[in-house]
């Protein structure tokens, strides 16, 4: 290889430019990609010296790394933001910015969120920004979050969330009633409810799914605020219950327990002559860890020589059952 394609190619890599072969044999370009969930937003009417603030999400929803810079532009310093300056942004990473506006006079601030990438064609995006301060008290609801994310569980368990609800304006805040619009997921407050202002209010969420599958909604807040409806997205992913007796002994009774009957080594035959791993090599199920559990890499042929030994490799459906046993816990049951 000569030196100008080495410097071809380090050029390629210093700019974040990869390459691969499509469908069709031409070289494809891998790019970071960039989603703004809003490019305007206008904080509600707020009283002078008080603080209100406003999440925003940045995505890198591309197959590189996304590297940029917020810049916020304003003529006064009503509008702040953390975290400001360079960001690095992995593929399918969120980077949560916090804006908040703090007036200090009764008039309307405008500021502009300049946000400068590394993405071809595409180098900046920005967000426009806007509030307005009054000498009048004014109520507010603020939540440090909008989206309630509840992961994965088993369709037998339940996930608990806690949602703080914060008065930070200069008036009583009445927060008059909850809606959730999403299946498997209820609450036990009562409302309404009034708070002070800087008083809080915690408000626990259930998620308890009935079937598999992945539970989405929206949760609407109603209160007196000058924003009178919040909504909060919320999601849930249930996973059906793998029993070992019913489904991952009879793949070892059929697949494996001519060679691994008890012969020596690793024994196939119970769970706990599983569990209790290979005599060389130390346990072969890590519970809850299956992608790294050594008989998952062997089965996947990623460590070592592939099981079956000499024989058609297990399905792939197969295999990421067995995985997901194990990443439920590698339960006896």
């Amino acid at each position: 290889m000569n030196n100008s394609f080495m410097y071809i190619i380090m050029i390629l890599l210093a700019t974040g430019f990869l390459w691969e072969c499509s469908d069709l044999g031409e070289p494809e370009q891998l790019r970071p990609e960039l989603l703004v969930e809003t490019s305007a937003y206008d904080f509600p009417e707020l009283t002078i010296g008080a603080t209100q603030q406003h999440q925003l999400r940045l995505i890198n929803t591309g197959d590189v790394l996304l590297n940029g810079e917020l810049i916020l532009l304003q003529d006064s310093a009503a509008f702040s933001l953390v975290p400001a300056g360079g960001f690095r942004l992995p593929p399918g990473d969120t980077l949560e910015l916090s804006l908040r506006f703090r007036p200090a006079a009764a008039v309307t601030y405008t500021a502009l969120l300049e946000i400068n990438t590394n993405i071809p064609d595409r180098l900046s995006d920005t967000i426009q920004i806007s509030g307005t301060g009054t000498t009048a008290l004014v109520p507010l609801l603020s939540i440090a979050t909008d989206l309630i994310d509840f992961g994965s569980i088993l369709t037998n368990e339940t996930s608990q969330q806690n949602l703080q609800l914060t008065s930070t304006g200069t008036a009583t805040l009445q927060i008059d009633s909850l809606a959730i619009r999403a299946v498997g997921i209820t609450t036990d407050a009562v409302f309404p409810q009034n708070l002070e202002p800087a008083a809080s209010l915690v408000i626990r969420l259930t998620f308890t799914p009935d079937t598999a599958g992945t539970y989405t909604g929206v949760l609407l807040i109603y209160s007196n605020a000058a924003e009178s409806v919040v909504q909060l997205n919320v999601v849930g992913l249930a996973e059906e219950e793998v029993s070992y007796t019913a489904a991952i002994q009879p793949i070892w009774s059929a697949n494996c327990t001519g060679c691994h009957g008890g012969s020596g080594g690793l024994t196939l035959t119970s769970y706990s002559k599983l569990m209790a791993g290979n005599s060389n090599n130390g346990p072969v199920v890590l519970p809850g860890d299956g992608a790294n559990s050594r008989i998952i890499r062997k089965l996947r042929g990623t460590a070592d020589t592939r099981m079956p030994l000499n024989r058609t490799p297990l399905p792939t459906a197969t295999i990421a059952l067995i995985e997901t046993w194990i990443d439920q816990g590698a339960l006896n049951n």
